[in-house]
C-alpha cells in the first residue's frame, strides 16, 4: 500500500489477503515449472464504472527473484536498489499491472520515476498505481478523456486501530456520519481513507504539493452502487478550490476496499 502523501509508515504494517479473480488474461510467469512468483494479471471494473478498466494481480514476496526485472521487461530496478525484496516485489507487481494496461492502449513505454516516488507516465497518459502486501493494481487514461485518475487498494483496518488513527483521518463531519453509517466503523474508516489516498494521487500531479487527510471529507455514500463523493476543505491551486466535489467509486470484497477517483 503506497501511503498518503508518502507521509504515513505506520499504514505499511497492514496485512492484505488475496483479491477476488475476473476476466483473466493471457500474461502469466513460472519459474522454471515452480510456483509463480505473480499470479495472473486480471481486468477488473468498479461496478459504478464499467468502462474503465484496472489491471490487477497477486504476488508472493517471499518468491521474488531479481530476475524477474529482466523477464517482465520492467525498468527502474535503480529506483528501488538497496530496499528490501518485500519492497521491490510491490514495485515490480505495480510497474507489470501499468505496463499491462499501457499495453491495452497501445503503449509500450516505461513508466517512469519522480523524486517524490509518484510514477511518471508517458505523454499523453494519465495513470495511478496501487498495492498492499500481496496485491498490486494499476490504471492508465489516455489524458484527452480525462483530467486526472487515482486509485487505492486497502485491507480492511481492524476496528481498534480504525478508531486508534480516527482523528487524524477523518474530519468531524465524518466523525459524525459514521454514527449513522449503514457500513460497519472499520469499513466506513477505511473507504475513507482510501478514497482521500486515490484523490491525493489524482490530484498531486496537477497540485504539485502535498496536502493532508484534512484537506477533504465524505459527503456522500451509496453501499449499494459503490459510490461516493468528497468535497475540498481547502483551496488547493486556482482549480481545485474549496466545495469542489470529486466523484468516486468503490468495490470491497473479501476484505479488500478498492477505490477510484477519476474525472
Amino acid at each position: 500500500m503506497t501511503s498518503f502523501a508518502y507521509l504515513a509508515p505506520t499504514f505499511h504494517t497492514i496485512k492484505a489477503i488475496k483479491a477476488h479473480r475476473v476476466a483473466k488474461l493471457s500474461f502469466f510467469i513460472r519459474c522454471d515449472g515452480n510456483v509463480t512468483f505473480l499470479t495472473d494479471v486480471e481486468r477488473f471494473n468498479f461496478k459504478s464504472a464499467p468502462h474503465f478498466d484496472i489491471y490487477m494481480c497477486g504476488f508472493e514476496p517471499d518468491l521474488f527473484m531479481e530476475i524477474h526485472f529482466a523477464e517482465f521487461e520492467i525498468l527502474g530496478q535503480k529506483h528501488v536498489e538497496g530496499a528490501v525484496d518485500k519492497r521491490k516485489a510491490e514495485f515490480l507487481a505495480g510497474r507489470i499491472c501499468a505496463k499491462s494496461s499501457l499495453q491495452s492502449l497501445g503503449v509500450y513505454e516505461n513508466v517512469g520515476r519522480s523524486v517524490n516516488r509518484s510514477p511518471i507516465w508517458p505523454e499523453g497518459i494519465v495513470g495511478s498505481i496501487s498495492h498492499t502486501s500481496n496485491l498490486a493494481m494499476a490504471i492508465t487514461l489516455p489524458s484527452e478523456t480525462v483530467n486526472y485518475v487515482g486509485i487505492d487498494c486497502e485491507v480492511m483496518i481492524e476496528e481498534h486501530r480504525a478508531r486508534e488513527l480516527s482523528s487524524s483521518i477523518l474530519v468531524d463531519s465524518e466523525l459524525m456520519d459514521s454514527l449513522t453509517s449503514p457500513l460497519p466503523f472499520p469499513e466506513f474508516f477505511t473507504l475513507c481513507f482510501s478514497a482521500k489516498e486515490s484523490l491525493f494521487k489524482a490530484l498531486h500531479p496537477t497540485v504539485g504539493k502535498f496536502f493532508g487527510f484534512e484537506a477533504a471529507r465524505l459527503v456522500s455514500l451509496t453501499p449499494e452502487t459503490g459510490e461516493f463523493c468528497l468535497v475540498l476543505n481547502e483551496d488547493l491551486n486556482d482549480v481545485y478550490q474549496k466545495g469542489t466535489c470529486f466523484d468516486g467509486h468503490y468495490h470491497n470484497k473479501n476484505g479488500v476496499i478498492s477505490t477510484m477517483v477519476v474525472g
